[in-house]
């Protein structure tokens, strides 16, 4: 509860002090699957309580060659059977009686420090299957979402394998097409968007009523000397790459 205000990285770090487990080898899930993102609060969870926990998972013990063993500690009896057995040789006296009513004690204390403990076992048992119940609605909604980009993936991927062969096909004839943008002269109106864009603003002259004065550059500055053809035009639009570049690296696209 002191880490409910905190961020679930917080969280791992107080983990891994206190388990030595690194964080970046715990699995924290709550019921229902959901793996705790680390940028979130830990109070955005609605778990965290006894009756419904956030369950740790070590990945270095499931990466780990030796599997881990159940630990249990349970009070031994092998004093009492020693005891059991030396007071069967006593005499029947009221000393023995003591004795033995202080064996039945030990056994009745006995009996409960064994009950505590299985009923300690099967709380664990009970969180352990929760836990285990909560990676395998993790592992289903995983395996959900991987079908749902599965199936996705195979959709784009025969879309790209029925029109793979156009991309090809036009490729290869792009030389023919640069060829022929090579030899079209320069359409007006694409000359009429290069005029437009002459057009600027001289803040030096300013007309009386205090607004700016538009300036039309030369037309000599405007008109090019030689004829433009559209494949200078549009080669000048990006001065990065050629044409002839982006089809290469197209055609390296469709290969890989």
């Amino acid at each position: 509860m002191n880490l409910a205000l905190e961020s679930v990285v917080q969280l791992k770090e107080v983990i891994e002090r206190a388990c030595r487990i690194p964080a970046d080898k715990q699995v924290l899930l709550v019921s229902g699957g959901e793996s705790l993102d680390p940028n979130a609060r830990v109070c955005s969870y609605s778990a965290g309580a006894d009756t419904n926990p956030i369950f740790l998972f070590s990945k270095c013990t499931i990466e780990s060659m030796t599997p881990p063993t159940l630990s249990s500690e349970y009070a031994s009896d092998a004093r009492l059977k020693e005891h059991v057995e030396g007071s069967h040789g006593l005499p029947d006296t009221y000393t023995t009686v003591v004795t033995r009513v202080k064996l039945a004690q030990q056994f009745c204390d006995h009996a409960r420090d064994l009950t505590r403990s299985c009923e300690h076992l099967v709380h664990d048992q009970h969180l352990q299957q929760q836990g285990w119940a909560a990676v395998l609605a993790n592992l289903e909604d995983s395996t959900s979402a991987f079908r749902a980009r599965a199936e996705l993936f195979q959709q784009n991927y025969n879309q790209y394998l029925g029109t793979r062969q156009d991309f090809i096909q036009l490729l290869q004839n792009f030389r023919e097409d640069l060829s022929l943008l090579a030899k079209i002269p320069i359409v007006p109106a694409l000359l009429e968007v290069i005029d437009s864009g002459s057009v600027k603003s001289d803040s030096s002259t300013t007309s009386g009523a205090g607004g700016k004065v538009l300036v039309r550059e030369s037309e000599e500055d405007v008109q090019p000397k030689d004829p433009v053809t559209l494949l200078q035009w549009i080669s000048a639009k990006d001065n990065q790459s050629s044409l002839q570049q982006v089809a290469e690296h197209c055609m390296r696209g469709l290969e890989q």
